[in-house]
């Protein structure tokens, strides 16, 4: 059964005792994708924090799918404006705001 794997996590701010940021897993969701829209249980938490840390999710797919980012996120199966096409056995990294979701729907390439 195919699946997309989600992480929602964040990312600690850069200091100079750390030379690369901290990434924190905060939680993970798995989604069997269909041909019908299907959105996150989970949102994004936090607030957005200045230089561009702040909240992110991590996606990985066994199968295409296009994926919609957003507070009410619709993913549409031919990639639009909206909607972003993750091939199979990819994973993609996505900065995201607080209270956005994940949608998604399997690709039709």
């Amino acid at each position: 059964m195919p699946s997309v794997n989600i992480v929602f996590g964040s990312l600690d701010n850069y200091n100079r005792s750390r030379p690369s940021p901290v990434i924190r897993i905060r939680t993970t969701e798995r989604i069997v994708p269909s041909g019908t829209n299907q959105v996150s249980t989970t949102a994004a938490a936090g607030q957005a924090v200045a230089g561009g840390y702040g909240e992110y999710v991590s996606i990985t797919t066994d199968t295409a799918v296009n994926i919609a980012i957003g507070a009410s996120p619709v993913a549409t199966a031919v990639a639009d404006a909206t909607s972003v096409t993750i091939l199979a056995n990819q994973t993609r990294d996505f900065a995201i705001g607080p209270g956005q979701r994940v949608a998604v729907i399997n690709a039709t390439l």
